[in-house]
């Protein structure tokens, strides 16, 4: 049986995803500063479901990145087995 596994296309893909990931997560870090620096400007309710919402978002995105990561890390794996297993060396 002849058998490969490349998994370049996914790792492209991740490493672009985490990218991007990273530049939202930044973006609302900044986003949540100058909301801070903005306080003022909103009544006590609608500044606090702001903060609450874009501090969601970036939890959210750092979850995000982080099962990506995980992902890449399953995807090598199973790489590897197939390899291992191609040249005889299978060990389940």
């Amino acid at each position: 049986m002849d058998m490969h596994v490349n998994t370049d296309a996914f790792m492209s893909a991740s490493a672009s995803l985490k990218k991007h990931c990273k530049i939202i997560e930044n973006m609302t870090t900044v986003f949540l500063k100058k909301l801070n620096d903005a306080r003022g400007e909103f009544d006590d309710v609608n500044y606090k479901r702001t903060v609450a919402s874009a501090t969601a978002v970036k939890g959210e995105i750092v979850r995000f990145s982080s099962k990506i990561s995980t992902l890449e890390k399953d995807l090598k794996t199973l790489e590897d087995l197939v390899t291992n297993y191609l040249n005889g060396g299978y060990s389940g």
